[in-house]
This record gives C-alpha cells, sequence and structure tokens, in this order.
C-alpha cells in the first residue's frame, strides 16, 4: 500500500471553517478531497482539544538517523556562515533552514529535533565544540566530566565578579585615558601665626614631595574658643594641593614643625578642575 499524501498546514483549518458553516461530513470531503474518515478526525480533534494542527508527541521516537544527524552537523561546520557579532546565531539558522526545506515528514521533525537538542548536554557539548572552533575555546574534549562543571563554576564566577570587574576596569581606562577621577587630590587649609613660619611650613612641604603648590593667604582673622575664652588673632592661611594620599604624612609634618600645640589641618577632596592643572599635581607629587 503506497503512503499517504500529508496534508498541508491550512486543510485542517479550512475544513473547521466549512464544518463552522454547517456543512457535513461528505460533502467537505467532496469539496477538498479529503477521505471522510480524515474529516471527521479532524473534527472530532477540534470539537475535543479546540485546535486542529497536528503536535508531536513529547516521547515520539526521532524518525532522523544518526548518520544523517551527522551529516548535518559536519556540513554546518564546513559552511558556518556565522556571524562575528552574534557567535551561534547563524548555527542555529542553519540547523532549521536544512529541516524546513527538507522533504516530507524529515523536514518537519528534525527541526523539533534540533531545537530539543540544545538543552541536553550532547546539544551543549555540540555547540560549544562548534564555538570552540571558530573563536578559539578549549575543545569539547578536554571538558568532559570534572572539566565541564569547572567550566560552569568560571562562567558563574564570571557573572558575579562583574561588578567589581567592572569597576576595576573604569578605573584602569580612567588613568590610561588620564580622566580625572573625583577625589584623587585634595585642597588642604594649615594656619600660621606669622608669615615667617608660614613661608617655612610651606617650602619643607613642596620640597618633600608632600604637595606640588602651596598659596599664602596673608592677613586673615580667625575667631575661635581656647581654653573657654573666646580669641581673636591675626594669622597666615597655607591652602595646599596635594594627593588625597599624602595628607596623612601632611599632617604629620604640619603636627612636628608647627609652634601651635593643637595645629589646624583639614583637607578637602577636589571634585574637578582644569585637566591639565589636576595632571600637573599628579606629576610632581608621587603615589
Amino acid at each position: 500500500m503506497g503512503k499517504s499524501k500529508e496534508l498541508s498546514q491550512d486543510l485542517p483549518k479550512i475544513i473547521v471553517e466549512k464544518h463552522t458553516d454547517g456543512i457535513g461530513y461528505r460533502r467537505i470531503s467532496k469539496l477538498l478531497k479529503v477521505p471522510v474518515s480524515t474529516v471527521g478526525a479532524i473534527i472530532r480533534k477540534w470539537k475535543e482539544h479546540h485546535f486542529s494542527i497536528n503536535r508531536p508527541r513529547p516521547d515520539a521516537p526521532c524518525k532522523i538517523s544518526d548518520s544523517g544527524v551527522h551529516r548535518i552537523l559536519r556540513r554546518v561546520v564546513e559552511e558556518p556562515r556565522r556571524s562575528s557579532e552574534r557567535p551561534g546565531r547563524s548555527m542555529f539558522q542553519k540547523h532549521t533552514a536544512h529541516s524546513l526545506y527538507g522533504s516530507g515528514s524529515l523536514a518537519k521533525h528534525s527541526q523539533a529535533a534540533v531545537r530539543r537538542s540544545a538543552y541536553r548536554r550532547s546539544g551543549l557539548m555540540a555547540s560549544y565544540s562548534f564555538e570552540a572552533m571558530h573563536i578559539g575555546l578549549p575543545s569539547a574534549e578536554t571538558l568532559q566530566g570534572g572539566s565541564f562543571k569547572a567550566l560552569v563554576v568560571t562562567v558563574l564566577l564570571s557573572v558575579f565578579m562583574f561588578p567589581l570587574l567592572r569597576t576595576v576596569g573604569l578605573r584602569a581606562f580612567s588613568m590610561a585615558s588620564e580622566t580625572y577621577t573625583s577625589g584623587t587630590h585634595s585642597a588642604a587649609f594649615v594656619t600660621c601665626p606669622n608669615d615667617t613660619v608660614a613661608k617655612d611650613l610651606a617650602r619643607g612641604i613642596v620640597e618633600r614631595k608632600l604637595a606640588a603648590c602651596v598659596n599664602i593667604v596673608p592677613a586673615i582673622t580667625s575667631v575661635y574658643e581656647w581654653q573657654g575664652k573666646i580669641e581673636e588673632d591675626n594669622e597666615v592661611l597655607l591652602m595646599i594641593k596635594t594627593r588625597s594620599s599624602k595628607v596623612p604624612a601632611l599632617a604629620e609634618y604640619v603636627r612636628s614643625n608647627h609652634p601651635y600645640e593643637v595645629a589646624e589641618v583639614i583637607s578637602l577632596p577636589i571634585d574637578q578642575g582644569n585637566p591639565p592643572y589636576l595632571k600637573w599635581i599628579g606629576q610632581v607629587v608621587p603615589e
């Protein structure tokens, strides 16, 4: 007995539409040249399940042989046609195209078989082997057993460490492109009793590479409380530009050489400024 002709995908829908219009089974059979039993089966299926298309069973046996699978994979490897922007995309399209333009039930079922295999271990290994061949990853043979698990762990760690790696990468890129990072430098302020002390401190700070520049602002008036009394003195202000990492050493130097019992040393981080000037501070004051 010859193989029965397969129905087109639109035919079940047409049969259901004619049935809902009130046309009987035999008349539909004559109009569409389809056996009455087929018409009845399609309508009964539509009444019971509310759809008429044929869907493969989850446990349906594969209709494509192992040698057929190997031929398809070999052709994909030989003709990858893979986009460099989206690796693997053309591999999926190649599998699908081969099955869609195949012949008979093989085309319909082979498409589903290829898609299901992508979620199995064998499918993952085959996909990885294809990518390894074209983008230089380790071969699939080295990823069997524990090595495959190690690869999965490595991928997961990479995902979780992405925020940290992103921060480090941005900082490295900032240093490479000479872009100033907010807070890298600071402006420190020190008050002195007179010009002589201010000039001696300023020269010592610059000579020891504790700052790139010290501005001496004369004739300021300070009002403060000391030992329970309100005091008012004429002082000299030092405005110091340095690296933020040098502020502790700067404060220690001022405490050791300042005549006051409690020397004033405060600093504020520099958010932004003239890029060439900020770059100059970094060149004069080493890390």
